[in-house]
């Protein structure tokens, strides 16, 4: 992402976290069903924010690793963290230039996707893909066609656009309401790894 971009992100944070418009205190809903699902592991939370996703991962059995391009939304994770006694390990970066050694069992995307320019999504999956391991999952959850945002996807476009990569669970809608009370409708996949 360009620094202009980054800065972005930051300012947003230096809100209280009940006006930044996507943040929630409780983790997703279509989280909490697909770990039922996922055996327990390495995870990796991508676009964390203020971490509320990575620290319900933690509590309930994973070893978790959280990335976002705000700085500002790092250490704020970072504090939540701590005084829920979450072990993990935040850090600022790019999901575009991720590095890592591990492989994970779990990638967790919430709102990070539909944030990807269209030419650096091939970039972004094969990303994901490489960093899972054999029959990784991966969820995703991005913007529905409902809100008719220029971000929004509809079904048939995830079904292109990741089914090359994973196996593509049942795509369910979740609403997610802001500050404001303004409701806004994600997609939600959890998808498993083909291949090695």
């Amino acid at each position: 992402m360009k620094p202009k971009e980054t800065e972005e992100w930051n300012e947003i944070y230096l809100n209280p976290l009940g006006k930044v418009p996507w943040h929630s205190d409780k983790a997703p809903k279509s989280l909490t069903k697909a770990i039922k699902k996922i055996k327990k592991g390495l995870a990796l939370d991508i676009c964390c924010g203020a971490g509320t996703s990575s620290i319900y991962l933690s509590k309930n059995g994973f070893k978790v690793k959280g990335i976002d391009i705000s700085e500002r939304a790092i250490e704020i994770a970072k504090d939540r963290a701590k005084k829920e006694e979450a072990d993990i390990d935040f850090k600022t970066g790019d999901v575009l230039e991720l590095k890592e050694k591990n492989k994970f069992d779990f990638v967790f995307d919430r709102g990070c996707f539909h944030h990807i320019d269209k030419k650096d999504r091939s970039k972004f999956i094969k990303k994901i893909y490489n960093i899972l391991e054999k029959n990784g999952r991966y969820q995703l959850m991005a913007f529905s066609d409902r809100n008719n945002f220029d971000k929004s996807l509809k079904k048939k476009e995830i079904i292109n656009i990741f089914s090359k990569y994973f196996n593509i669970g049942k795509i369910k809608e979740e609403a997610h309401t802001e500050p404001n009370n303004n409701r806004v409708y994600l997609y939600s996949a959890l998808m498993t790894k083909v291949g090695g």
